[in-house]
């Protein structure tokens, strides 16, 4: 049928809405380049504090963005395999439940966090390249994750900017490259510094990250996955 897209805040915009998260793999209708995907989550006592709501709705709603967005990276079938780094015990027991390996996070900061697990998941894949993805993306679509890794090519290091246009969601590296992440407030800029090519215009629901209660309208417009609406 007709495609339709309609310009929200935050400069993303809504596509007509398909299944979210559905079990079933998605193929990539482009040749996409074969990445491993690393996700690290920040215990659930500590995320999401700026959303304004009771720790506890917080906390579950940090578990059910994880799940959304492990779910929906798992089911690119351009993703060979999914890693989350988390020092949680109930994101570990989500990630496993949904197929994906755990590595115990024992970093100071987010950065150490990324690099302790890439080193982990690359051994015995070195001919993969790596997608590192944050574990608050409960809009996320299998088939978003395929547009992406199209867009992207596989032969440099990139990252796709939020909606705001400074911070990252994902970042992306070749396969045998370095993989630098600058997480934190200002990112982008930071990434572009690094040498990073952004890319700008990542499918949408990369691109929205949940940190408000802003951010989860935006993401409600575009589709929740079935762990969020369950909230």
């Amino acid at each position: 049928g007709p495609r339709h897209l309609f310009t929200i805040a935050g400069g993303c915009q809504r596509a007509d809405l398909e299944p979210v998260n559905s079990p079933v793999i998605v193929a990539c209708a482009q040749s996409c380049p074969t990445v491993v995907a690393v996700i690290p989550i920040k215990p659930l006592d500590r995320a999401k504090s700026r959303l304004h709501l009771p720790s506890n709705q917080r906390r579950s709603l940090a578990l059910a963005f994880a799940g959304d967005t492990i779910a929906a990276i798992s089911a690119c079938a351009a993703v060979r395999s999914v890693t989350t780094v988390t020092a949680d015990r109930r994101v570990a027991a989500l990630a496993r439940e949904l197929g994906a390996d755990v590595v115990h996070d024992e970093a100071r900061d987010l950065d150490q966090a990324v690099q302790a697990a890439v080193a982990s998941v690359t051994r015995g894949h070195r001919d993969l390249g790596v997608m590192v993805a944050p574990g608050d993306l409960p809009a996320l679509r299998a088939h978003d994750v395929c547009a992406l890794l199209a867009q992207w090519g596989g032969h440099d290091a990139a990252f796709v900017p939020d909606c705001t246009g400074t911070g990252t969601t994902m970042v992306l590296a070749a396969p045998r490259a370095e993989v630098v992440t600058r997480y934190g407030p200002d990112s982008a800029a930071r990434h572009r510094e690094l040498g990073l090519r952004p890319l700008a215009d990542a499918p949408q629901r990369v691109r929205l990250d949940v940190d408000t209660l802003a951010d989860l309208k935006r993401a409600r417009a575009l589709g929740l996955g079935n762990r969020t609406i369950a909230e």
